[in-house]
């Protein structure tokens, strides 16, 4: 297949308050069958309580399936946000983008809870206002849902605003399956793309034991100019990720499943456009030209699909996720318990010319941004499957962040790269600072919902949370000044009891209107010190 994309602008959001309590009224209505056509039936696992005919749900959620997803050619989520409603993407690039629903924006933890099958990989990026959301890429799903929030019962913290939920294909042991993909396509005013992907299912005890592999590789070339290195299509983003799943059906009520997941991202620098003279201000413009043409800087005119960026800014990540689930079906209910670990390392640059000018000091510099972070998550829980009026779940949550943030301010050549290795004391270092966070989260959880008859339920809800967090900071090297030996340590804790509601009302089998009230949370953070 061939294409041609014309890359649009990137798109931001307007920051909002953060809502802690929201009233919803949804209705929900199937459309007649066209032309006698049968009509494809969603089911979602939204409300943790197994697969769910989406129309029969009480909740605010949108499903994107698999299917579509292949049929429109989708690598990322940002490719199909643009069909769920009061879903906004910040987007900065690759790697970088932000999910805001309903308006509700937060810096540090996203307000917006990200899960891949059990697996937690919310964004927590405190300098970023809880953006740089993982991006893996869209293969081998079943769907995609998003629920609109708040969703603190089931999903608890950073799902004040929603959640996202990825639900991968399951490995199947009673058949091979085989599929490949690939994609050619041509970006205006820059070069070829190319993807490949493939997925293998292998039955290895038949009925029993299967293995699900998954693979695959995209190459994007860049549209961006920086016209202040002379270097052309920037912004090249290069994928390469791959997934391997086993699942075994001991018997009719057991089920032991895992996968791991591995993808590296590799983009030459950013996707910011800034298509005018210069970073500055006019007054920093006449006052700052003659200090930054000694570096061997002109003023370049304005031109389309442009940056100016005095330095390099690459972009390297790499993400590695594990998952596990027992799981036992004992007839009048279900248990699950499963256990996942989620890392992330990014190694983020960025121009820190246009701060320095503003502070004064005519130095083109760039700064360094390691991070990691590891998340180590746990849930159980039991969820009902009576034949009465009666239908509950009810489960625990654990989870364990190490978080690391570095800073490193290094003065740059006319190439715009450092001159030195960041080094406390070297002229050419300019700033440091380390950071490093830890949070831990317990939270004990249920919901309720009894039905009345055919038509009308009610349902209730209600979380305990706690969090803690611990964080230290410390200068590596202050402007003008000595290192600091000792960090800087800082704390907060918080627990509280978060409540749902819901009336659900279903006068047709085409028809489903409730009335919500829910609260959701998110956890706060400690105060920075001071850094560029």
């Amino acid at each position: 297949m061939l294409a041609k994309q014309d890359k649009q602008q990137r798109r931001s959001s307007r920051q909002r308050p953060q809502a802690r309590l929201a009233l919803l009224l949804g209705m929900a209505l199937a459309a007649p069958a066209a032309l006698g056509a049968q009509m494809e039936e969603i089911m979602v696992t939204a409300q943790k309580r197994g697969e769910q005919a989406l129309q029969d749900v009480p909740v605010a959620v949108q499903a994107v399936t698999g299917d579509s997803i292949r049929e429109q050619v989708a690598l990322e989520f940002s490719d199909i946000a643009a069909q769920i409603s009061s879903l906004v993407v910040q987007d900065l690039g690759p790697g970088d983008r932000k999910y805001i629903i309903r308006g509700i924006n937060s810096t540090a933890t996203s307000a917006v809870g990200v899960y891949y099958d059990e697996a937690v990989i919310t964004a927590r990026t405190k300098q970023d206002g809880g953006g740089r959301q993982a991006a893996i890429e869209l293969h081998d799903l079943a769907r995609i849902e998003v629920l609109k929030g708040p969703q603190g019962t089931l999903y608890g913290a950073s799902s004040s605003a929603g959640t996202v939920r990825y639900i991968p294909n399951r490995p199947d042991p009673t058949r091979i399956d085989v599929n490949l993909g690939g994609l050619v396509s041509s970006t205006e005013d820059g070069g070829e793309n190319f993807h490949f992907d493939g997925m293998f299912n292998l039955p290895v005890i038949e009925d029993e034991l299967a293995l699900r592999a998954v693979a695959w590789y995209t190459n994007e070339d860049g549209f961006i100019d920086n016209l202040l290195l002379n270097n052309k299509d920037i912004n090249d983003n290069e994928v390469k990720g791959g997934k391997l799943a086993a699942e075994w059906r001991i018997n009719d009520a057991w089920t032991v499943s895992a996968f791991g997941l591995f993808q590296n991202r590799e983009v030459g620098g950013t996707s910011r456009q800034m298509p005018i003279k210069q970073p500055l201000l006019e007054a920093n413009q006449i006052a700052f030209a003659g200090a930054l043409g000694a570096f061997g800087f002109g003023i370049p005119e304005a031109q389309k699909r442009t940056t100016q960026s005095y330095t390099v800014t690459p972009w390297d990540e790499d993400i590695t996720l594990f998952g596990g689930k027992l799981e036992w079906d004992a007839g009048p209910g279900n248990l699950l318990a499963t256990v996942n670990y989620f890392k992330r390392e990014i190694d983020f640059n960025f121009d820190s010319t246009p701060i320095l000018l503003f502070f004064g000091v005519p130095i083109p510099a760039i700064t360094h941004e390691p991070q990691q972070r590891e998340v180590t998550t746990a849930e159980i829980r039991w969820a009902s499957d009576l034949d009465g009026p009666l239908q509950f779940v009810v489960g625990g949550f654990l989870s364990r962040e190490d978080k690391d943030f570095e800073v490193q301010v290094i003065a740059t050549g006319s190439d715009g790269q450092p001159l030195a290795p960041f080094m406390p004391g070297d002229p050419n270092t300019i700033f440091g600072r380390v950071k490093s966070d830890e949070l831990d989260q317990e939270a004990l959880f249920g919901e309720a919902e009894f039905s009345f008859n055919d038509q009308w339920s009610i349902l209730a809800g209600l979380r305990w949370y706690q969090f803690d967090i611990d964080s230290a900071n410390r200068e590596t090297q202050p402007f003008g000044g000595t290192p600091s030996l000792v960090p800087l340590r800082l704390s907060q804790d918080d627990d509280k009891v978060t409540a749902k509601g819901s009336i659900r009302f279903q006068p047709t089998e085409d028809a489903l209107l409730y009335f919500t009230v829910s609260q959701g949370f998110r956890p706060g953070g400690t105060n920075d010190v001071a850094f560029i």
